[in-house]
Formats: C-alpha cells, sequence, structure tokens
C-alpha cells in the first residue's frame, strides 16, 4: 500500500466517523451477545454469523473496554450456536438465526429455514473463514485468549468446516452446493492464514501446533496460487467454477454483482498485492466502468446499481492508494448513513470503520493479515 497523505480535515473526518461508527455498532449488540443485521428495541431480526465476523472484527478497532467484553459474548455466543451435526452431516458449521428482540433483550433465537424446510447457511467455507480470520485477529489483539483456548476443540472443527469441501485446491460454498467462488475462495485463504496464526498464538500449546501451522500455510498457498492462476481470464477472475475450473457464470464488467464486485475480492482479503499486476488491471477496470469519465455510475459518490452500501469499496481503493476515491466515499457513507436504517447493515458499517482504520494507520496489513 502505498503511503497514505491525507488533509488534517480529513483525518478530523475519519476518526470522528471511525468513532461515531464504532459506538453505533456496539450499541446493535444483544445482551446475549449476538450482532443482528440491524439495532432493534422490539420486535424480529436477522442474525447472520458471517455479517456479524465482520462486525466484531471492526470492533477490534474500539479502545473501549466494553466494546472488548461485547466482542468476547460474541465469540462466545458464536461458539455455542455451533452445530454439532448440521443437515450436511457437518460439524463446527453455524445457521443463520432470526431473533426475537423485547425491550432491547432477545428473548427468543430460531433457525433460519429455506423453503423447502432445510437449515439456513449461506455456505460453510465463508462462514467459517471469517470467524476464524475474527478469532486470529482477537487473538493477537486481545489482552488474553482464555475463550479461545477454552473452545481449542470447536476452533479445530470450525477449521474442519471450512476443508469439508475443498476439491482441487479451492471449496465449494456447501456441500449441496457444489460451486467454487471466487469470493469464498478469497475468504478461505484468508481463513487458512487466520488458522495458521491460531497455531502459532493462542493454539500453540497443543503438542503438533508447529505441524498444524505449517498445514494451514501451505493450504493457504494452493488456494492463492489457483485463484491466480486457474480462475485468471486475461483481464478478470472468474467469479464461479466448478472443479475442473470451468466457468459457471457468465462475466460481464458491466454486472455490478457478482462479476465486478468479486474482482475486489483478492485485494480485499490479500490473495493479491494491491502492487501486482492482476490487482492494478481490476482495480483499474472496475474504477473505469464504475467511477470513469464517461460511466454512468460514480462508486465513490456512492451511486451504484445496488441498494446496498458495498463498504468494502473504499477498503480496497485504500489498499490500493486511492486516498481520494476512498475518503470520498466515507463522506457520502456519512452522509447517507445518518439513521442508519436499511439497506444499511451491519457488516457494511464495519467495513467503513475498516477503512477509517486503514486510512488512519497507513498500514495495509493492520486488519486482514496474511501469511508471511
Amino acid at each position: 500500500m502505498p503511503s497514505v497523505i491525507l488533509f488534517e480535515s480529513d483525518r478530523a473526518f475519519l476518526k470522528e466517523l471511525k468513532q461515531t461508527e464504532l459506538a453505533y455498532l456496539s450499541s446493535m449488540q444483544l445482551q446475549n451477545g449476538a450482532i443482528p443485521m440491524n439495532r432493534i428495541s422490539s420486535g424480529q431480526v436477522l442474525c447472520n454469523p458471517y455479517f456479524a465476523d465482520f462486525s466484531a472484527l471492526a470492533m477490534l478497532e474500539s479502545q473501549e473496554n466494553a466494546v472488548w467484553n461485547g466482542i468476547k459474548k460474541y465469540l462466545q455466543w458464536h461458539f455455542s450456536h455451533l452445530n454439532f451435526s448440521d443437515y450436511n452431516g457437518l460439524c463446527g458449521t453455524i445457521y443463520d438465526y432470526t431473533l426475537t428482540v423485547e425491550e432491547g433483550r432477545c428473548v427468543h433465537e430460531a433457525v433460519v429455514h429455506r423453503p423447502e424446510g432445510i437449515p439456513c447457511y449461506d455456505s460453510t467455507d465463508s462462514y467459517a473463514a471469517t470467524f476464524l480470520l475474527l478469532c486470529a485477529n482477537y487473538a493477537e489483539k486481545a489482552p488474553d485468549d482464555e475463550i479461545l483456548v477454552a473452545n481449542t476443540p470447536k476452533i479445530e472443527e470450525i477449521i474442519g468446516a471450512m476443508s469439508a469441501t475443498m476439491d482441487q485446491n479451492l471449496t465449494y460454498a456447501r456441500p449441496d452446493y457444489p460451486v467454487q467462488y471466487l469470493m469464498d475462495n478469497c475468504e478461505t485463504f484468508a481463513g487458512f492464514c487466520a488458522a495458521k496464526r491460531l497455531y502459532e498464538t493462542a493454539l500453540s500449546f497443543l503438542p503438533d501446533a508447529g505441524k498444524k501451522a505449517e498445514e494451514m500455510k501451505q493450504t493457504a498457498e494452493k488456494i492463492q496460487k489457483t485463484v491466480c492462476s486457474a480462475l485468471w481470464r486475461e483481464d478478470h477472475f472468474s467469479v464461479a467454477v466448478n472443479a475442473q475450473k470451468e466457468d459457471l457464470l457468465p462475466f460481464s464488467w458491466t454486472e455490478f454483482y457478482p462479476s465486478a464486485t468479486a474482482q475486489l475480492f483478492p485485494i480485499l482479503f490479500g490473495v493479491i498485492s494491491p502492487d501486482s499486476d492482476k490487482a492494478k488491471k481490476v482495480y483499474e477496470a472496475f474504477c473505469y466502468h464504475y467511477a470513469g469519465k464517461d460511466a454512468e455510475w460514480n462508486w465513490p459518490m456512492h451511486k451504484i446499481p445496488s441498494k446496498s452500501y458495498w463498504s468494502v469499496m473504499a477498503v480496497v481503493a485504500a489498499k490500493m492508494g486511492d486516498v481520494s476515491r476512498a475518503v470520498c466515499y466515507l463522506k457520502q457513507y456519512a452522509l447517507r448513513s445518518v439513521s442508519h436504517q436499511k439497506p444499511l447493515y451491519n457488516a457494511d458499517i464495519g467495513w467503513a470503520i475498516l477503512a477509517c482504520s486503514l486510512l488512519l494507520s497507513d498500514s495495509s496489513k493492520t486488519h486482514l493479515l496474511v501469511c508471511e
């Protein structure tokens, strides 16, 4: 990441936005530790663990003890909701939950089910990877790692769940959905890197920790190599493939999601370096189509063909050293997110916080660490 140069007014703005959003994100958390997608005082709300993981990752940027206690409560909530054996026969996975809230307190939890009656999780690979990323960052920042040590068997089950769909060096989204997604595998790359770090920190007491850390590193490297070779298509990455690495979805830069946005994920999770030719090529193409002089859209001004915020764009811009676009987006975010109403969800608040921290810290490895 090139050196970040900020005007003092922008630095002050980023610091204030970061603190404001950290306070709001923390206020969303319920007393049982769950972090729902929206803040609610009474009624029903969804808790998607994948979204909640990114929320907790952002909360690690806080200096407040109360927020850190909240992260610990979320870790315990997540550990306590892991499946012993899910509908695919896997352990270490986690479903989405509907939470019933009365006067700010969760009084009931229910697993979300698909219309056909099957319990719901979007993936087994990404849900596991993002939680492992949270655990690894927590282990390196927290004053103690007791909660991770106490849940060592569950952490290893989560690693197993992430590994369960590995086929030809990439993971399927779920055992019952054999599609290898670019976005998921960028996250599993980060997940295996996180598992390596966990075996070097919180789980280093295990007799075979060194061997397992090396296994995690080698698996991450295989994913990285496969994404960068088998999924590269001259000027973009394939969005979804089968085990033979044949494209399952057509690609077009004019399709915002999943085609264009997926191209940001190799940069976001460290699969490719911001200085690499591939990173420059896909980022420049993304900005040409969504922020170019003659483009219909302008992502820094929050004019995108989606109702969602996609705050990850600001994080990627920061990683690429594109400070002006990143700051512009965050200023638009601040104007639009005052009420924090849908379609703003917890994860996008978290990504906005991480973008602020990344710009203020001048380090591309501060939040989403990769194997070294």
